[in-house]
């Protein structure tokens, strides 16, 4: 596992705070009035800062590339046809390179199982239904199927699920952002989050008013384990500036042994 040593760590969020109080203490009539100079050092300190986050997201990547295997309680809640959904509870193992096994456990959709590889099942999951019809044992679904649309609209983005890919896509919706000359970093905070059950740094960021070149969410906030430097939770916002996606990674333990046989489901 790739981590960045303590110092650099520490160093990175120093230049953060620096960047986001010193411009504060300046336009609230600290020294160098000017406006013009005020202007200049929020613009310098806005790109350090959008820099400092996005060398953290491209470090993550890095270091997640040499993950083996890591396991999960993965909680998710999205928005689905204008309604944010009740909460999903998930134990979640992934196996390099691209292994994913699902198990829900809150109670509406308890018992649900979904399996995938992408090497052997490219555009297919193998999945098995909650009760009586999962008796049937497990099935093979298209990613995109009809019946998981109806059934289960939003419980089988299991391609889209693993922590590699939820970094790599804020990553790139924020440089999406930066291109757009919209990204603006709000805050930069020190914290420990109960729900992901980690010290985290926390990033608050504005990514559009509105979706223009790929940029599918107005503003995010973002949770990265302090120790990892592994994002751990994602909130993202609408372009009304309603919470439209959710998702927290609890009690993430990296290199675990998979149990035996877990992603090649029988009947």
């Amino acid at each position: 596992m790739v981590r960045l040593s303590n110092g650099v760590k520490y160093m990175l969020l120093f230049m953060a705070c620096i960047s986001f109080y010193l411009p504060v203490r300046y336009a609230l009539g600290g020294e160098e009035p000017e406006s013009t100079v005020n202007t200049q050092k929020i613009s310098t300190a806005q790109s350090i800062m959008n820099n400092v986050i996005i060398a953290l997201l491209k470090k993550d990547i890095d270091a997640l590339k040499q993950i083996k295997s890591y396991h999960c309680t993965f909680i998710k809640q999205e928005m689905f046809n204008g309604k944010l959904s009740h909460t999903e509870t998930i134990s979640y193992y992934y196996e390099a390179p691209c292994s994913i096994y699902m198990k829900w456990t809150n109670e509406q959709e308890k018992g649900l199982v979904a399996v995938y590889n992408c090497k052997k099942d490219k555009n297919h999951f193998k999945g098995k239904d909650s009760g009586i019809a999962g008796y049937l044992g497990f099935m093979k679904f298209k990613l995109k199927s009809n019946f998981v649309k109806a059934f289960h609209p939003n419980h089988w983005q299991i391609n889209q699920s693993d922590i590699i890919f939820m970094t790599r896509m804020i990553l790139e919706q924020m440089e999406d952002s930066i291109k757009a000359g919209q990204f603006r970093l709000n805050s930069i905070k020190a914290v420990h989050d109960d729900e992901a059950g980690v010290d985290a740094l926390r990033f608050d960021a504005f990514l559009s008013d509105r979706p223009v070149d790929g940029i599918l969410y107005s503003k995010a906030s973002i949770w990265v384990d302090s120790d990892t430097l592994i994002p751990v939770k994602l909130l993202l916002y609408n372009f009304k500036g309603e919470l439209y996606e959710r998702y927290i990674l609890k009690d993430m333990k990296l290199n675990v042994d998979i149990p035996r046989g877990i992603f090649v489901p029988v009947r």
